[in-house]
């Protein structure tokens, strides 16, 4: 799972957190990381570990967080991707993720284009 290679580990609490991922779509997939401090694995099938996080959501509407097209927070306003668990779990997510490097270059090119004047033809 691409995801996997993009965590922030020194953003990880000092225990094993086990992240669900549901995807839908075209092939629902169900995954999982498992987050220990030093080690990150990722299994296709259920680790039989207490989740802490589930993340839902289209893999294409989390790709376009990680690239920077969108942003967490706009996709699950969205409804497009939901975050369940406990709420120090959800805030803490965002952070353990190493978005792609070129995410804020591409946030400010969203931004720059959403607020240019929409062309009127004659």
């Amino acid at each position: 799972m691409w995801i996997s290679r993009r965590v922030n580990t020194e953003a990880l609490p000092g225990r094993r957190v086990v992240v669900e991922f549901r995807y839908h779509g075209e092939r629902p997939l169900w995954a999982w990381l498992v987050l220990e401090p030093g080690d990150i694995s990722v299994c296709l099938h259920d680790p039989c570990l207490p989740v802490d996080l589930t993340v839902r959501g289209h893999p294409r509407d989390l790709y376009r967080v990680y690239s920077g097209r969108s942003t967490l927070a706009a996709e699950i306003s969205a409804e497009r991707i939901e975050l369940d668990g406990l709420p120090a779990m959800r805030r803490a997510f965002p952070s353990w993720m190493a978005w792609s490097p070129f995410a804020p270059a591409m946030r400010q090119a969203v931004v720059s284009v959403d607020q240019m004047p929409e062309a009127h033809g004659g």
